[in-house]
Parts: structure tokens; sequence; C-alpha cells
């Protein structure tokens, strides 16, 4: 997904089941940015998360510096075992605000935008 552009949506496919089978839990989760991995990491096993079939993510870096210039989304969903699509927002033409700033390196990719990680099947 090297120089995606905002027009383009990301998409990882990955075989996964349905946690319920009466009823959908959907959970919405702004990441601030994956700027603090290791909360996520942490967060990632808890029961809300992993109990989810659809997890909707907002402020989600891709390429950016202040979150170690990972894919956040593509990253949460493989550890989860989910499918991910993602909609680009924003190039962020700088590191950030505030402690952003300071981050060690240089944004690779500059995008920002949401994410849909599910456990159903994605139909185009």
């Amino acid at each position: 997904m090297e120089n995606q552009g905002l027009s383009e949506t990301g998409f990882v496919e990955r075989p996964s089941i349905p946690q319920h089978t009466d009823f959908l839990r959907i959970v919405h989760w702004n990441i601030e940015k994956g700027k603090r991995w290791a909360l996520l990491e942490r967060c990632l096993d808890s029961e809300a998360i992993n109990s989810a079939d659809i997890l909707c993510l907002n402020e989600a870096d891709y390429g950016m510096a202040r979150s170690g210039n990972r894919h956040v989304a593509f990253e949460i969903a493989q550890r989860l075992g989910m499918t991910a699509v993602f909609g680009p927002c924003f190039y962020e033409y700088t590191k950030g605000i505030g402690d952003e700033r300071l981050s060690p390196g240089e944004n690779s990719t500059s995008l920002q935008g949401n994410a849909l990680l599910t456990r159903l099947r994605v139909v185009e």
C-alpha cells in the first residue's frame, strides 16, 4: 500500500468467524492515532475488544512517526484476526502537534483515517 492516496481505500482480508450468532457486538474506539502503542496492545486483551464482531476505529495513523510508522488499523486487525478496511481522511504534513513533533524519525506515508475491522465477510 505504498503511496496510497486519499481517494484509495486499503483492504486486507483474513478468514474470520463471528464471535456471536444471535447478535452483533459493535465497538467504536478512538485510538488517538495509535501513538500510545503499548497501551493499545494491553487494550487488545480486553473482553470488550476481543468479543467485538465489528470494531470501528477513528484517528488511525498510517505511516506517522508518532505511531512508529505503523499501519495502526491493519496491525490491530492482524492481532485480532480480523478483516480490515481503511479509509484515509487526510494527509498529515507535519509530525503532529505538541509532543508529537518530537517523535523520532520522519513520517513515511503521512495519512490518518478511519477503519472498520470485522469478523464478518466483506462484500464489495
